[in-house]
């Protein structure tokens, strides 16, 4: 009998004692709770309903559009340049454009390009600020973010905060400083898991025995709105290292900045979330009620700090401001923004998809020649692995091509681990080409410039090196059709998390894109995964034990019919089916970028690949 308890503790310890894990450390203890009240559940028998369906209406008559331009006009403060812009989407509501085609958009890529828009679009607001993240730390990125927030409360602006709770940070004093710091600013957490921020272990256990999917439904939406008009959205939370600034892992991550109408429709959605019926006051949790503050949010005195503060002082160059975020922007041919419901969806258990889920298939479903996809982690569930195979037989010239994380980049242990199990699946039957970026790519200049100065403190400070980590979420289809948000390749943000983004139709927009992707596939800057040089009836034979596997919590395939190839030097660079790529490439074997086979944290994959189906749909 399956040990329903042993086997998450153990994937759990792993993970908590690896380096350079962020994200999935901060859900460890809801999901070894979930498991515990998974076990129990199953025993009982016992199934709680999904939360209740929610609808929302976003869309605008026309009359309405040309009524509201003069909001749209009124945005942001007279100084901005990026008032500009909103005269040019005025101009285009007046000549008839209709709300999804009179908008202006731009990817942000850069780290610190993605801080500054976020800094120069609070301090310029007028009107109001929605803020909706999964992650805020109490680090050097969110200390900034928060000052500046009250800041902008103090001068009027209505301000908004809604953070996930399990991505918030475990600080009762800090979070009650912000959301008492001024009437105008009001702060709630996504979906409470016990009745106080810190030591919230046993609330957080007993909450996933009375509601096991609830405990795991999170929100990993990542939006602000200033003044209902100019909007930011895509995979980057608050902290540190979604801005070029952590002294260890640095992610590469990517945003859409939005100018125009659509952006109400994400002001619309995040009051859905805002109101929803799981979203509490955070002084009602009863350490933050509590809790006696300081008078203000100190800045931290560190290297970090001071970098940021000099970084902070460029937001409010109206040079640097037009070059990096006005000029980059262009109208497109249509826009959409999409969003998961609070809650997701009504299913009972671990599945049911979502809003976003379905926008993304049906998107999927119209290439013809090309898929470019994006993730940072890559673990289809069964019926994501039955969707492309159906995929495959209709359109089996259609080119899959996918970036993601490599062993020596990820954040998060187990996941890769499911990717590497899952590969040969990957490869010899849904036919993806996949390539696993490296944790120092060849154009690491490009993508961190300050990564000698963030690597001589992580030198001195004895933290794991710098390093770059994907965490991007993007498809690109065939010659126009993109989409940009939060949503990842695997079953948590197809079936429990809630994620968002904008679906955009556009040419030079979805080139744009495409660009970004392939130049990340580029063999200096990830590692080719390819099958093996094996017979036939070996690969036959994995495969048959891969689908025997699925069945079974523990995975006892015997070997792996893929692995990770690098460019031999000298050598030109062509796709996996190309007929000398075996000569042009070398196996360097199935944890690209580990510290070897007898390596601590290669040995930890290594395990973890044989013990991940049991936890696959909380992935």
């Amino acid at each position: 009998m399956i040990d329903l308890i042993a086997a998450p503790r153990l994937c759990l310890s792993i993970l908590n004692s690896t380096p350079g894990i962020v994200l999935h450390s901060r859900m460890a203890n809801l999901i070894f709770s979930s498991f515990l009240a998974g076990a129990t559940a199953l025993l009982v028998s016992c199934t709680h309903l999904s939360d209740d369906s929610m609808t929302a209406t976003l869309s605008l008559a026309p009359e309405a559009l040309v009524a509201d331009s003069s909001r749209i006009g009124s945005a942001l403060a007279s100084s901005s340049p990026f008032k500009a812009v909103l005269r040019e989407v005025t101009m285009a509501i007046a000549n008839g454009a209709t709300k999804d085609q009179a908008n202006y958009v731009s990817l942000l890529e850069n780290g610190e390009d993605a801080l500054i828009a976020r800094l120069h679009l609070i301090r310029q607001a007028t009107r109001s600020i929605d803020f909706q993240t999964f992650i805020w730390a109490n680090d050097e990125v969110g200390s900034l973010l928060a000052r500046e927030l009250i800041s902008a409360a103090r001068r009027g602006v209505k301000v908004k905060v809604l953070v996930d709770y399990v991505g918030i940070a475990k600080d009762a004093k800090a979070l009650a400083l912000v959301s008492k710091a001024h009437p105008n600013l009001e702060v709630r957490v996504y979906r409470p898991t016990a009745r106080t921020l810190e030591y919230g272990q046993l609330g957080t256990l007993f909450y996933a025995l009375t509601n096991f999917k609830g405990a795991n439904q999170r929100m990993h939406n990542k939006v602000l709105v200033v003044d209902d008009t100019v909007g930011i959205t895509g995979g980057r939370n608050v902290e540190n290292s979604y801005f070029n600034h952590a002294v260890s892992m640095n992610f590469k991550d990517r945003d859409v900045l939005l100018v125009g109408p659509v952006a109400a429709d994400m002001t619309h959605t995040f009051d859905d979330f805002w109101n929803y019926r799981h979203s509490m006051p955070a002084n009602l949790l009863t350490d933050v009620a509590n809790a006696k503050p300081e008078h203000r949010i100190e800045s931290l005195a560190t290297p970090i700090d001071r970098s940021l503060h000099r970084l902070s002082q460029r937001a409010d160059q109206p040079s640097v401001v037009k070059a990096a975020l006005v000029e980059p922007l262009r109208r497109v041919q249509s826009v959409q923004f999409i969003s998961d419901l609070p809650g997701k969806n009504g299913a009972v258990l671990l599945t049911g998809g979502g809003r976003a889920t379905a926008h993304i298939l049906s998107v999927l479903d119209e290439a013809r020649e090309q898929i470019w996809m994006q993730s940072p982690y890559l673990v289809l569930g069964k019926p994501g692995q039955r969707y492309f195979r159906k995929l495959r037989k209709s359109k089996p010239s259609l080119q899959i091509h996918v970036s993601t994380n490599s062993f020596g980049s990820t954040d998060n242990l187990i996941a890769y681990a499911g990717n590497v199990r899952l590969r040969d699946c990957y490869v010899h039957q849904l036919g993806f080409q996949i390539g696993e970026y490296r944790p120092l790519p060849s154009d690491l200049a490009r993508v961190l410039p300050n990564y000698g100065w963030l690597a001589n403190i992580a030198k001195s400070a004895r933290e794991r090196d710098t390093f770059m980590c994907i965490h991007a979420k993007s498809f690109q289809i065939d010659e126009e059709l993109s989409f940009v948000g939060s949503f990842n390749l695997d079953p948590r943000s197809a079936h429990l998390n809630t994620e968002s983004g904008l679906l955009i139709r556009d040419r030079d927009f979805a080139n744009l894109l495409r660009q970004e992707i392939r130049r990340d596939l580029d063999s200096g800057n990830s590692w080719t995964i390819a099958g093996r040089t094996m017979s036939d009836s070996l690969i036959d034979l994995q495969m048959l034990t891969q689908e025997v596997t699925q069945h079974s919590p523990i995975n006892v395939a015997p070997l792996d019919a893929t692995s990770a190839f690098e460019l031999k030097p000298g050598a030109t660079s062509v796709p996996r089916n190309h007929p000398e790529f075996y000569q042009r490439y070398r196996d360097i074997g199935s944890f690209p970028g580990g510290d070897g086979i007898l390596g601590e944290r290669e040995l930890k994959g290594r395990v973890l690949r044989f013990s991940t189906p049991i936890i696959d749909p909380l992935l």
